[in-house]
């Protein structure tokens, strides 16, 4: 049997059970997925609490972990510490409990123990209290996963539980929000797999669920969020996803056949770490440990980074009282010119002290016959004076130099770039001088010239990776001349208020560039800017096309990966056809 033909290898992850939703499948038959999908397609899991949902996950994380295959879960609940009750999984958060309390500076770390080391990780989230530093600690380690896949290409999991705290159906998305559907568009082709898992799909973003190569429906009974099962599967499925019974679900999937199955989920071997709890004490089991060295590797970071803080915080006193100490020897001085006022109004010395010897003093404003005692008082002042604004300039000068190294510390701290990250970064930055060039010019003197030679070669990278494109499928007349492909756009134009042509034409003219918006798309098309845009969004909300935001300004290109794994889907199901003729035809 040659390498094309050999089967991927498969997990089990249930049975089938008898009703709607099965094909002509019998009940009982082993439910198999194979692994490559798992790790590296986009997936969504959802039901309601109760329904069987986390023991799914839990079966799937076990039967890859089985395997040797590592993977990355996201959290939410501190749930997923169960796993160590069979796996060596590294958990880490900001509990007490867990292995090592970690933070964003540890981001980098867990991506390549996870990708490099082969280590199984937990992020436990569901201690930290302020939302905005969970989001930076998730932000950060699935940035450089998908960093470090880029190089590393590595099939692997990334599971994310409470998927609708992270990407809401409402609302702007956040940075994090933006990460994972990023890694979703984009991390198949790196073999960065994402599985998003919720208790209410109507508060998920409906383009990532639409976009899931797989999914998992278990009982639902919200009507907002059967509807969504409406949409995507079917009315009948709406009405029998309320009733299926707990470890039930509907699978549907691009790669089986029929693409959706009544499955009954196994039972995790771990314990269930989330389960409602009872009167009855329950008895946890022994947890296994994680290597020592791993952890000692992350404690370093801890430690460094702790005392880059205490350092910073030090700087930051010091700071404080030499603010202080400016402010008390201001205060002296200002009460020293006081004096000094009062010493050159000497009209108002009193009979006594005009009796007593006098002597002259000279003063900016000219001179003035006082007493002997206050022009030795006035002397004293001035030495004084001179010595504490000579003090204050010597204070200012440490402030300033302090505060130099509070910035170039913070600087070190919040700017650790890793050679995975230059490349993201130097693709903004190209894109900045492309839409700003002449400001940058005059703020960034040469260092423009720089960006432009950078952006010569990403240019000539990306003209390599378009001839490997135009190798690997052809020209994208070929794509668009697809059955598949066709078929798809026809339905596009068939629901579009505007003439079918006009569909075709934005297609036409989306294939013979890069990123564009509505204005340059319009004179190609016959009709006016908004009825051109109205088009582009049809096309974008169906898969044809991906959209992007540049400030005001609306841009839309052809999702070529979109378009591929239509026809890759068509192609493997015609596959699967020609081969169970193929199986009939020798039984008959």
């Amino acid at each position: 049997m040659d390498a094309e033909t050999q089967p991927s290898p498969t997990i089990r992850i249930g049975e089938t059970t008898s009703g709607l939703g099965d094909g002509d499948l019998e009940g009982g038959l082993s439910v198999e997925l194979p692994v490559e999908e798992i790790l590296t397609g986009r997936a969504f899991g959802t039901g309601k609490s109760g329904s069987g949902k986390s023991n799914s996950a839990g079966v799937l994380c076990e039967r890859l972990l089985d395997r040797g295959h590592p993977l990355l879960v996201v959290d939410v609940e501190g749930e997923y510490y169960s796993l160590k009750e069979k796996y060596e999984v590294l958990h880490v958060g900001a509990d007490e409990e867990v292995d090592l309390r970690v933070g964003p500076e540890h981001a980098e770390r867990l991506a390549a123990l996870a990708l490099e080391q082969n280590v199984p990780i937990v992020l436990d989230v569901s201690g930290y209290l302020e939302e905005d530093r969970r989001d930076e600690l998730v932000y950060e380690t699935v940035r450089h996963l998908f960093a470090k896949e880029k190089r590393i290409r590595r099939p692997f999991l990334l599971v994310v539980e409470e998927m609708h705290e992270f990407v809401p159906e409402g609302g702007s998305l956040s940075a994090v929000g933006e990460m994972l559907v990023r890694v979703a568009k984009r991390g198949r082709k790196r073999g960065l797999g994402i599985l998003g898992l919720s208790q209410r799909p109507a508060n998920v973003k409906k383009d990532y669920i639409t976009q899931a190569d797989w999914i998992v429906w278990h009982r639902l009974t919200w009507s907002n969020d059967t509807d969504v099962v409406k949409r995507v599967l079917d009315a009948e499925y709406s009405d029998a996803v309320e009733d299926l019974s707990q470890g039930e679900a509907f699978l549907q999937a691009d790669f089986l056949e029929p693409e959706v199955r009544r499955v009954q989920f196994d039972r995790k071997q771990t314990f269930d770490a989330g389960a409602t709890p009872g009167l009855e004490d329950v008895k946890q089991p022994k947890l296994k440990s994680i290597s020592e060295d791993l952890v000692g590797e992350l404690e370093e970071i801890s430690d460094a980074a702790e005392q880059r803080q205490d350092e910073l915080d030090s700087l930051r006193m010091e700071v404080a009282a030499k603010n202080e100490r400016i402010d008390d020897l201001e205060d002296r001085v200002e009460r020293l010119l006081d004096l000094r006022k009062m010493v050159d109004s000497a009209d108002g010395i009193g009979p006594a002290e005009r009796q007593s010897e006098t002597v002259t003093v000279e003063i900016e404003d000219g001179a003035f016959e006082v007493p002997e005692v206050i022009q030795a008082e006035v002397i004293e002042i001035r030495e004084e004076k001179r010595e504490l604004e000579a003090d204050l300039d010597e204070l200012q000068r440490e402030r300033e130099s302090l505060q130099a190294r509070v910035k170039v510390l913070e600087q070190e701290l919040n700017e650790r770039t890793t050679p995975e990250e230059f490349e993201a970064l130097r693709e903004d930055l190209i894109e900045l001088v492309q839409r700003h060039s002449e400001t940058l010019d005059i703020e960034a003197g040469g260092r423009v010239s720089k960006l432009e030679a950078e952006l010569q070669e990403v240019r000539s990278e990306r003209d390599a990776l378009s001839r490997q494109v135009r190798e690997e499928f052809g020209d994208i007349d070929e794509l668009l001349a697809h059955e598949t492909v066709r078929g798809r756009i026809d339905d596009v134009a068939d629901d579009s208020l505007y003439a079918d042509e006009h569909t075709w034409d934005a297609v036409t003219a989306l294939a013979g560039t890069e990123w564009v918006g509505p204005t340059a798309v319009a004179p190609y098309m016959g009709v006016g800017e908004k009825s051109t845009g109205d088009i582009l969004r049809n096309l974008a909300s169906t898969g044809v096309a991906e959209k992007r935001t540049q400030g005001k300004r609306v841009e839309y290109r052809l999702d070529r990966e979109a378009l591929q794994n239509l026809v890759d889907a068509y192609r493997k199901r015609e596959r699967l056809k020609a081969k169970r003729e193929e199986i009939n035809g020798d039984d008959s």
